[in-house]
């Protein structure tokens, strides 16, 4: 389960560059925070990642086959302060089309570490998804966009950037998947993870948390004032969907379900 290799497509100077994770989670909220990064950006793929352990998948869009597991880069050059000394030169997503199987998760995690070193990136930003007792209700206000997002990092230097960001810092809790190693790794190697957490559906995609995970993101790293508009859209559109449909499953269920044999 070791045998994990990234070939590279295009030689790319990433020193100092931002990394984003993003392998499925709950809501697939890193899922869509990097193909959202990778579209608002225009990153080109620099390299892939391949196991023989991977699942016999090819994706196919504008009738080029595509890896399943891909790595994207490029130039951030979306701010408008060209004077900003802090916003990073390269972007980089680490993209994938399926979840990984549980004994993948570490050698992937890993191997990633791995060529974040060799490459002398900054730091890694990972978007995680809190479950939900009712899926896609946030709390909050009205418009549902005061959706409250937690953080934790690796290394002191990551901490203090949660606090100067007023991030509410995860105090208690688990993390699973390519996150949880990570920042596991992290911690052991002294590299920078950032994680950002939100409230977000287990049962569909969530763009709202998507949206607002990327808010911080961008504060906090990129500087690009990405258009976050777009996925609060989308997620008020599901959202439209799904209680329709419950509307209409409702009598039907009423009918179904069997009185209480206590009155």
């Amino acid at each position: 389960m070791e045998d994990i290799i990234i070939y590279e497509l295009e030689k790319m100077n990433l020193n100092g560059a931002v990394v984003i994770d993003g392998f499925p989670s709950m809501g697939l909220v890193s899922t869509i925070v990097g193909n959202y990064i990778i579209n608002s950006l225009d990153l080109k793929p620099i390299g892939i990642v391949d196991s023989p352990t991977f699942p016999s998948l090819a994706i196919v869009r504008r009738s080029e086959p595509l890896s399943p597991v891909r790595i994207y880069a490029g130039k951030n050059k979306g701010s408008d302060d060209e004077s900003d000394i802090e916003k990073p030169q390269t972007v980089v997503v680490f993209i994938s089309e399926f979840i990984l199987h549980p004994q993948l998760v570490r050698p992937v995690a890993n191997a990633m570490m791995d060529w974040f070193e060799e490459k002398k990136c900054d730091i890694i930003i990972s978007a995680e998804g809190i479950g939900q007792e009712i899926p896609l209700l946030h709390s909050g206000s009205e418009d549902k966009k005061d959706i409250p997002v937690y953080g934790i990092g690796s290394t002191t230097r990551v901490r203090k950037m949660i606090k100067a960001n007023k991030i509410t810092p995860l105090t208690n809790g688990a993390i699973t998947g390519v996150t949880a190693t990570l920042l596991s790794a992290g911690k052991r190697r002294e590299i920078d993870v950032l994680c950002l957490l939100t409230e977000a559906s287990e049962l569909f995609p969530d763009a709202r948390a998507a949206g607002k995970i990327l808010e911080i993101i961008d504060r906090v790293s990129l500087r690009t004032k990405i258009d976050t508009t777009p996925l609060f859209k989308e997620a008020e559109f599901i959202e439209k969907q799904i209680k329709k449909m419950q509307m209409q499953a409702e009598p039907v269920i009423k009918k179904t379900v069997p009185p209480s044999m206590y009155g």
